[in-house]
């Protein structure tokens, strides 16, 4: 098996491969706009905090959604990387690559007490509320966001 990488090293002609990650985050499965496949998006994120969008698509899916728990940490091997072509759709802007997870993706467990925590590498990935707009109009990725709106009446 391949050293294993930091998600920042793997590019689409990187080979062979094999990257340790925690699922941070799966998504409901989701249908493409423009054709009828489905996929179903997850969050993965590296020891160095460093996270990556990985996809699973149609026949693929119930295999990779069964074998990927949230927060638990895998050695995976095999996924094909992609150039995002626009910028807005990547969760991490120093790494614009998407993963496509298939049925000869190598995803071996990594034992609990060898995992990441995640946690101490999750900072606030959020963008504020009144900078939405500006993301928006110069292309730039707005993350998820809280918007907590009080409303007071006076009568």
């Amino acid at each position: 098996m391949a050293a294993e990488l930091p998600i920042l090293s793997i590019r689409p002609d990187t080979r062979p491969w094999t990257y340790r990650v925690t699922v941070v985050e799966k998504q409901n499965v989701r249908s493409a706009k423009a054709s009828p496949i489905k996929f179903m998006p997850m969050i993965l994120m590296d020891s160095t905090g460093t996270k990556v969008q990985a996809t699973a698509f149609q026949g693929d899916i119930e295999g990779i959604d069964q074998r990927l728990t949230l927060y638990s940490t895998y050695l995976v091997s095999n996924a094909y990387v992609k150039t995002i072509t626009d910028i807005r759709f990547c969760v991490d802007n120093a790494y614009p690559y998407v993963w496509s997870f298939t049925r000869r993706t190598l995803i071996q467990d990594v034992p609990v007490e060898e995992g990441q925590d995640f946690r101490q590498l999750a900072e606030a990935d959020t963008t504020p509320f009144t900078e939405i707009f500006a993301c928006y109009m110069h292309s730039e990725r707005i993350s998820k966001f809280f918007f907590s709106h009080h409303v007071f009446f006076q009568f």
